[in-house]
């Protein structure tokens, strides 16, 4: 059995409570949480992307080279004449919000080369879509805080970046009722925390940012990722010693009606995801909401096992 690394750190969060980080911009809505882009937000026209990590735009009268926080093509998206939305990067304290990295304790954030970073397009006939492949995590993270997702909502304890296998899983989840796998004997007296660092945990979750439409179907990915179906297998095999295993698709925009992989692109992550899911592995896709203040979650739409079937995948009960 595959023990996970138990050194990250753990937060305890209150039912319904939304303790935002330090620099974190995280607000409340009537329907849920948002959170900000983390920079002054402006509006500039996409020129051209030179390569995978900067795109040059026309901002303020001039064009700027701009960071772009995303490793998929975007073909669609990012098309010359685009008009775009651009976060400024902000220092406070040492913190780069536009990365939303904070430096390690009494050093300062590595200050990025860029003074912006491309935030959202506003893709015709369907209004804002966030390029930026960071801020889903950054939303989950909110919303698992804030125990707002429904299928994650019964877990209290969430530590990020959790090495398992081969691979670092975007969240581990558990409650402080104890309810995971025993490694050890709890010791007595022990409290929440010290009891959940002797336990597999009850649920390891990957999160995985969506910009991809293809009629009124998200797709992931749209370039070939050996990293997502190596999660995906890692997932499985979590799956297999025990654990509860879940990958949520985040698609940062509203339109679409359903999900599916993108077995066309990368044909390896669709049998990955389909062995995933006969493995027991959950998956989810929810929509979201966006607007120049901030991103939110919308609703959660069906997920195929591959593009063209009429059946959807259901949690087995």
């Amino acid at each position: 059995m595959s023990v996970p690394d138990m050194s990250v750190p753990v937060v305890s969060v209150p039912v319904g409570s939304v303790p935002a980080e330090k620099g974190e911009n995280v607000r409340e809505k009537e329907n849920g949480v948002r959170v900000e882009y983390g920079g002054r937000l402006c509006q500039g026209i996409f020129l051209e992307r030179p390569n995978r990590f900067v795109a040059r735009v026309a901002v303020g009268g001039q064009e700027e080279i701009v960071h772009v926080a995303n490793p998929g093509r975007m073909t669609e998206l990012l098309v010359p004449g685009a008009p775009i939305w651009l976060a400024e990067k902000v220092e406070s304290g040492g913190k780069d919000a536009t990365e939303g990295k904070a430096g390690k304790a009494g050093k300062a954030a590595k200050p990025r080369k860029t003074r912006f970073q491309l935030a959202l397009v506003d893709h015709r006939g369907v209004g804002l879509i966030s390029v930026d492949s960071n801020l889903p995590n950054r939303l989950v993270y909110s919303l698992l805080r804030a125990r707002a997702i429904p299928e994650f909502a019964e877990y209290d304890l969430i530590a990020k970046e959790v090495k398992f296998g081969q691979s670092r899983f975007d969240f581990r989840l558990d409650r402080t009722t104890g309810q995971g796998i025993p490694l050890a004997d709890d010791p007595p007296g022990a409290n929440a925390a010290a009891r959940f660092r002797f336990r597999m945990p009850s649920c390891f979750l990957e999160v995985k940012s969506v910009n991809l439409v293809v009629g009124r179907e998200a797709r992931f990915p749209d370039a070939p990722t050996l990293r997502g179906a190596r999660h995906l297998a890692e997932l499985a095999r979590a799956r297999r010693e025990g654990c509860r295993a879940a990958v949520l698709f985040v698609i940062q925009r509203d339109d679409p009606v359903s999900f599916a992989p993108h077995v066309e692109t990368d044909p390896d992550f669709g049998e990955a995801f389909r062995s995933a899911l006969e493995a027991g592995v959950e998956a989810y896709a929810y929509t979201c909401r966006l607007d120049s203040g901030g991103i939110s979650l919308g609703h959660p739409v069906p997920v195929k096992i591959q593009p063209g079937d009429r059946d959807f995948w259901r949690r087995a009960i």
